[in-house]
């Protein structure tokens, strides 16, 4: 047997193909786009219609003007005193502040009352015309949110709510922009007739500066009532501060500082007379006592020393050193020194007295001196209170006679520099930049389509895409047979040799005769990935035209699960493989010549028992050798790999194995497993074959030029 076998490695090595890195073909995008075109064309011209009808038909023209508003700026203001009528900053806050305040919805309330918009059906939804689906719509919007449509509101709050949406809508119509570097506002408006758009702008612009003059009106008259009343205060505080001070100097004595000037220096020789007075007052002590001391010493010297009398030594001459003597002259002694004594203890009293008299005299001067000065400093301080109170006053005062007089003199800090004027185009719509635009997204949405379907696309379209993504040699390219029953087909491929699909499978017969060194396959396994992918057709074909050489061919089905040769022979016995693996009947009394095929055919049967089982079998073995003896060619049709395991078994007695895919149909992952589960069993597929081409299909995806028997572009060369 000419068994053919692989090295599992192997196997694995090679199934993966080519593909695993993907590449952005450029020119098959192209292809792909144009082999598209009338999808494309088609796309363009649906769009471009639908684009057409609103820009011409459907949509509102809209017309957009623009007023020019200036800002007045501090180094301009005609109004100059400090912070109460100054011009506005033009700091790059202040003017984005400035242009949210034109936006704002105050002004935009302002203008809608002016222009009356709530009755204009542009601004005020509510005045349009419903149509019916519309209403139907918003009543059952209304039910969804458990409301009753017209029952929920009283007419004053209808009438506040299409007032809010008027306004709203005026407000989305708006714009404001500050030119660049100036300090101009640029009032932009949208409406649907020239001079209502341009009314909106000026409107907008007119009381945005009637809002300003009103506002600095009202700052200028709040300033000038609260100088005003400032001013009354702080001439009241000034009033009464000259009562104090009155009051004050009529409670003290107190004339001037001079006066305060002239008691302090009298203090002062006050307090130089009393330092004088008690310096004598201690001296005398010193002097009474150094003369006590004497006269208690009893010694002539020491008395006449610390005495230093004249009488005294006159009397103390004929007394001896300790006194004694004359007793008259001792005695007489004795009262001088007395007197002597009292004259300086009455001195002492004297300074003693003096000081006394001083001292309260002192203490008189001080506290007089005290009150006064507190006088004069609090003199003093209400003094310069009353002078700052009254400049404060006549500041007040200078300022309210200025605010007043100024107080016609208010402008507004900005002013229109260009009014609005009634456009003479429509800015929207754009007809034209509409139309093209439907026309490019016509053909960006069409070009994604068929971008989107092939990059989603997991089939294979041709036989190098099947080569490459198996790595296996493509046999054969079957196009899609012309009859829809399979029944059929056997008929038509007798009856046109010369068909595309007759053609086809000789070419798939030749590719499996060369595909193998030396002596051709003899047992062939014909098997797929996955159900409905064209096997058992091929196998039928094959069959047929092998036939067509001389060749003593058996077809044998081992689908046994599916029966599908029923569909297309009579089975008159009931005998089928079964009855060969059983042992009831030899091969050569169950196999049956068709003559359509020109071959024999070894039905399948039902049975109870597992296929996979009956396949792995020695009777099934005893069965492929019998085979192989008695015909020239034996095919045999299994179930799908991805299915059941029988494919798999099956191939371990194949000279050849064939793997059919489905053309744009089986996923190549799927096909990839397929091959990878046969040979992991240690067999080896000998090529693939690519069934149910559509032609006109393989042209309308670009592969018409690369379609390996050119039935995309030589099928009109066929006889059909």
């Amino acid at each position: 047997m000419n068994h053919v076998r692989t090295n599992s490695n192997d196997a694995r090595g090679t199934s993966g193909g080519p593909a695993g890195n993907f590449e952005l073909d450029v020119l098959s995008l192209f292809r792909t786009l144009w082999y598209g075109k009338w999808l494309i064309l088609f796309g363009i011209l649906l769009c471009g219609i639908l684009g057409g009808y609103y820009a011409f038909v459907v949509a509102e023209e809209r017309f957009r003007t623009a007023a020019i508003v200036e800002v007045i700026s501090d180094d301009v203001s005609p109004i100059n005193f400090d912070n109460l009528l100054s011009g506005s900053s033009t700091d790059s806050a202040t003017l984005n502040t400035e242009i949210e305040n034109i936006k704002s919805r105050e002004l935009a309330e302002k203008v809608a009352i002016r222009l009356d918009l709530i009755e204009d059906p542009y601004f005020n939804k509510a005045l349009q015309e419903k149509s019916d689906f519309s209403k139907t719509l918003r009543a059952t919007l209304a039910r969804l949110r458990g409301k009753e449509e017209g029952t929920t509101r009283t007419p004053e709050e209808v009438e506040a709510y299409q007032f809010r949406e008027t306004v709203n809508e005026l407000r989305d119509t708006l714009t404001v922009m500050n030119e660049f570097d100036t300090y101009l506002f640029k009032i932009s408006a949208t409406a649907n007739t020239p001079e209502r758009a341009a009314d909106i702008a000026n409107s907008l612009a007119n009381v945005y500066i009637e809002q300003q003059l009103d506002d600095n009106a009202t700052d200028a008259q709040q300033a000038i009532s609260w100088l005003s009343e400032r001013a009354r205060e702080l001439e009241e505080e000034v009033r009464q501060k000259e009562r104090e001070i009155t009051e004050l100097q009529s409670e003290t004595d107190l004339v001037n500082r001079d006066s305060l000037e002239v008691l302090n220096l009298q203090t002062k020789k006050f307090r130089e007379r009393l330092a004088e007075r008690e310096a004598d007052l201690e001296q005398g002590r010193e002097v009474v006592s150094a003369l006590e001391a004497a006269r208690e010493s009893g010694s002539k010297a020491q008395i006449r020393e610390a005495f230093a009398d004249f009488t005294l030594d006159r009397i103390a001459q004929p007394l001896e050193e300790d006194l004694s003597g004359d007793p008259d002259a001792k005695a007489a002694l004795l009262r001088r020194m007395e007197t002597l004594i009292l004259a300086e203890q009455n001195k002492v009293n004297r300074a003693n007295d003096e000081i006394l008299a001083l001292s309260r005299s002192l203490t008189s001067l001080e506290l007089q001196l005290g009150q006064q000065n507190t006088d004069l400093q609090r003199l003093e301080q209400m003094q310069r209170e009353l002078e700052v109170t009254a400049d404060l006053y006549q500041t007040f005062l200078t300022g309210m006679q200025e605010a007043t007089v100024q107080l016609g003199l208010v402008r507004a800090e900005a002013r229109i520099m260009s009014a609005a004027l009634p456009p003479l185009r429509p800015v929207s719509p754009r007809r034209l930049r509409i139309l093209a635009a439907s026309l490019l997204i016509g053909a960006f949405v069409a070009s994604g389509f068929l971008l989107l379907r092939e990059a989603t696309q997991s089939g294979l379209r041709s036989g190098d895409e099947l080569e490459a993504a198996t790595g296996r040699p493509v046999l054969g390219q079957i196009p899609r047979r012309a009859s829809r029953r399979r029944v059929q087909v056997i008929d038509y491929v007798a009856k046109r040799p010369t068909s595309a699909m007759a053609e086809a499978v000789r070419n798939l017969r030749t590719s499996i005769v060369m595909s193998q060194e030396g002596d051709p396959p003899k047992v062939i396994l014909t098997t797929s990935a996955v159900p409905s992918e064209g096997k058992t057709t091929v196998s039928l074909l094959l069959a047929q035209n092998y036939s067509g050489l001389g060749k003593r061919v058996l077809l044998i089905e081992c689908d046994i699960r599916r029966n599908i040769f029923n569909e297309y022979f009579v089975n008159e016995s009931g005998t089928g493989i079964m009855t060969v693996l059983e042992g009831k009947q030899t091969l050569k009394d169950v196999a049956t010549y068709n003559e359509k095929l020109g071959a024999y055919v070894l039905r399948g049967q039902e049975t109870r028992a597992n296929p996979a089982d009956l396949f792995s079998s020695d009777a099934f073995t005893a069965l492929i050798q019998q085979a192989r003896e008695d015909y020239d060619v034996v095919l045999i049709d299994s179930a799908p790999v991805l299915a059941v395991p029988d494919a798999r078994i099956i191939a371990r007695h194949m000279d050849a194995i064939q793997l059919v895919v489905r053309w744009n149909h089986t996923p190549k992952s799927q096909v990839l497993e397929a091959l990878r589960q046969i040979e992991m069993t240690g067999n080896r597929v000998s090529g693939v074959i690519l069934s149910q081409v559509d032609p006109r299909g393989m042209k309308r995806y670009g592969y018409g030029k690369g379609y390996g028997y050119g039935y995309a572009d030589y099928n009109k060369y066929y006889k059909s």
